[in-house]
């Protein structure tokens, strides 16, 4: 002991303050980190666990919602059950616990650049979000996918037990997520290799929440949002335009004169409106085409892609000579909004929503306690003694000092 306070004495005292800052976060690390990731990571692996069928079960495995005998969950069938029951029952003061891991679909999804995938017995497909179901390359049906309906409105306890929940899908428009409107707490739940597709507000725990509690969540998958609100129309005339008719075929460009910008999104269409008119209605053999689309005299509307145009086209032909005005021209853009339109992965270590995150103490409460611990120990108040010569009480003593001493700063800077 002697020898290590020589040693000790003979650094300076930046050494000494990056030593004690490597010791404090080992000891942070150690007590909070490690537990946290290893009971996840040393939790029971799916095995034999058979997939939801998309039935709803008629009861809970067993319990009766007390806290000594909680409502158990052991399947997606009674998954489903708790969802049905949520929509006229938030479980005020109840409890639940999930049993068993629980596989909603049995594949793994895959989201790229180059679309959503996904993987099945080796052979991958293609997630067509408009049916729910997954195709081959050719576009042949490999099956459909099983979903879930939000647990909304929860207000009890559910304990995950460390179980996983596996294959979450979730397609509709609107806010999803496995919980919504979430008042309740949730602990010691793995939902893993997820797919959420639904609205402005989305999320894997919970699409939105109010005094909820989370406590030992982890998540991994893939969280894709749009907001239908964000759908505008922008517009741009064209003056009128006047034409002679003969029997010869004439083509015409008719510049846009565009003014519409781009604006960064996802245009839906573009159509072109207005007015044909002929004079003394002289309509016989008359053929008038713009962009090979063939428009009659009177008011008109006409796709013209999902692209922005500078120009179009104009085909005129008739056996008789007539004159032609195109009138209240218009031209529309209809962009969809997606500003909050993404492919999120959520995983270890990345989070969509705050609600999805693994770990629930800030980054930045690590750099104020190594600030508390180094001052504390500095100003020579921590002396610790060692009867026995050995390291052992030094070690159990700086431990609980360390803990207490996040105990009293942590409830000051709170106070104030």
């Amino acid at each position: 002991m002697k020898e290590i306070k020589k040693l000790v004495n003979k650094l300076s005292n930046i050494q000494k303050l990056e030593i004690i800052a490597v010791i404090i976060i080992s000891i942070v690390f150690i007590n909070f980190v490690l537990p946290t990731f290893a009971r996840f990571k040393n939790r029971n692996s799916i095995v034999n666990v058979t997939s939801w069928d998309g039935t709803v079960s008629t009861s809970y495995r067993k319990g009766d919602g007390t806290k000594s005998n909680p409502y158990v969950i052991s399947n997606g069938n009674e998954l489903a059950f708790f969802e049905y029951n949520l929509r006229t029952n938030d479980y005020a003061n109840t409890y639940f616990e999930i049993s068993s891991d629980i596989i909603l679909n049995p594949g793994i999804f895959n989201v790229t650049d180059a679309g959503i995938f996904y993987i099945l017995d080796s052979n991958e497909y293609v997630v067509d979000l408009n049916t729910n179901e997954y195709k081959t390359k050719d576009g042949v049906v490999a099956g459909s996918f099983k979903t879930l309906d939000s647990l909304k409105n929860f207000k009890g306890t559910l304990n995950g037990t460390l179980h996983t929940i596996h294959g979450l899908y979730m397609n509709k428009k609107g806010n999803n997520g496995l919980f919504d409107s979430l008042e309740g707490e949730i602990n010691n739940l793995y939902v893993k290799n997820a797919l959420i597709n639904g609205g402005d507000t989305s999320g894997i725990i919970a699409a939105n929440s109010n005094n909820a509690t989370l406590k030992n969540i982890m998540v991994e998958g893939n969280v894709i949002g749009n907001s239908e609100a964000y759908n505008k129309t922008v517009s741009t005339n064209i003056q009128n335009q006047n034409f002679e008719v003969t029997n010869n075929i004439t083509n015409k460009t008719i510049n846009i004169q565009n003014n519409i910008p781009t604006k960064g999104a996802i245009i839906s269409k573009t159509t072109l409106t207005g007015v044909l008119e002929v004079d003394n209605n002289n309509t016989e053999n008359l053929n008038v085409k713009i962009n090979d689309n063939v428009i009659q005299p009177g008011v008109f509307s006409i796709e013209m892609g999902n692209y922005i145009s500078d120009n179009f086209t104009l085909t005129m032909s008739s056996n008789t000579t007539s004159n032609i005005t195109l009138s209240e021209l218009k031209y529309n853009v209809v962009y969809e909004y997606s500003v909050n339109e993404e492919s999120c992965p959520v995983g270890e270590g990345i989070s969509c929503n705050k609600l999805d995150n693994e770990f629930p103490i800030e980054e930045a409460l690590i750099y104020n306690l190594i600030e508390v611990v180094v001052t504390k120990l500095t100003q020579s108040i921590y002396k610790p003694s060692d009867p026995h010569n050995n390291a052992t009480d030094d070690l159990a003593s700086i431990q609980q000092f360390i803990r207490n001493a996040m105990k009293d700063r942590f409830a000051k800077d709170y106070q104030s």
